[in-house]
């Protein structure tokens, strides 16, 4: 039926790499397939690939900085997208040797011969996504980037390789999934990414100095593999934690009582007046800045997966 005749026009199940995902030849659309226990394929998940030149204009001052970024948001909200944008602005100077740890082929499109959209960022294919913190270690080992560009870090493996990649002095800019900052300061899987962070008990003066209600802190274990954090909490609005550390110890400070302001900002990427629908970035944008202080009130997690 449909599902045999897609199968035929990709080239058939061979097309699929262990997290089960492929791409269209010279496009930047990626197509995932639903097995049953047989591994035997029942279905497709079907994602469209877009190339959105200027779509960093909100961060460009960051990108001139040459900070290393991590870019935080739930599927759908333009993470891949603007990753794509980051890697092809970074790549324009002759001075970036950018490099692009591509498991899926989804941010430079499938196919020997990457998509125009990365400019020229090179990118390093990963067969297996279970190898990508192997693919990060030799990208630096073996290509000497000065900015390594990763999309999707979901495992320990990986935040420790982000972490060794930082070390060297190279550039990150790399994804991770989540509603928040927070949220992955508590997912034990990707803290690493801010150094760790284990439990710390305190003396008796110690916590009396400090103003703790608990003898019991969390603190982080060493520094931050990325600089800075934005949150796409929605498409075209970004929530951004210039300094990561100072944002992650401000988190770690929920429990005292003398509790320090969580700062950040808020940038949107307004529609001009004659545009009324279609994405929020044309070529003719405008941008607001808004500089947001407010007291810590860290927001209850969801149980939406992300």
């Amino acid at each position: 039926g449909d599902i045999d005749h897609v199968l035929r026009a990709l080239g058939g199940d061979d097309r699929f790499s262990s997290d089960h995902r492929c791409g269209l030849d010279q496009t930047l659309h990626r197509i995932s397939r639903r097995v049953n226990r047989q591994q035997t394929t029942i279905g497709f998940t079907m994602r469209i690939g877009r190339m959105v030149p200027g779509s960093t204009t909100l961060i460009s001052d960051l990108v001139a900085a040459r900070r290393s970024i991590l870019l935080i948001g739930c599927p759908g909200v333009g993470k891949t997208t603007l990753l794509r944008d980051l890697a092809r602005v970074l790549s324009s100077s002759v001075e970036n040797a950018v490099e692009i740890i591509d498991t899926s082929n989804e941010i430079a499109g499938e196919g020997d011969v990457p998509h125009a959209s990365i400019g020229a960022a090179r990118r390093m294919m990963v067969r297996d996504r279970r190898r990508q913190h192997e693919a990060m270690v030799e990208a630096v080992q073996n290509h000497m980037p000065t900015c390594l560009v990763i999309d999707e870090i979901g495992t320990k493996q990986e935040a420790r390789a982000a972490m060794d990649v930082r070390h060297r002095g190279i550039q990150l800019i790399g994804t991770a999934h989540g509603t928040g900052l927070q949220q992955l300061v508590e997912n034990p899987e990707l803290n690493g990414l801010f150094g760790g962070i284990h439990t710390v008990i305190l003396s008796d003066n110690e916590a009396a100095r400090r103003g703790l209600r608990s003898k019991s802190v969390q603190e982080r274990m060493g520094p931050c593999a990325f600089d800075c954090a934005i949150e796409l909490a929605a498409v075209g609005t970004w929530v951004i934690h210039h300094r990561l550390a100072d944002a992650v110890d401000r988190l770690l400070l929920k429990q005292t009582q003398q509790q320090r302001p969580l700062t950040y900002e808020v940038r949107r990427m307004r529609q001009p007046p004659q545009q009324t629908s279609g994405p929020p970035w044309p070529a003719e944008m405008t941008v607001e800045v808004v500089s947001v202080v407010e007291p810590f009130h860290p927001p209850p997690l969801t149980t939406t997966a992300c």
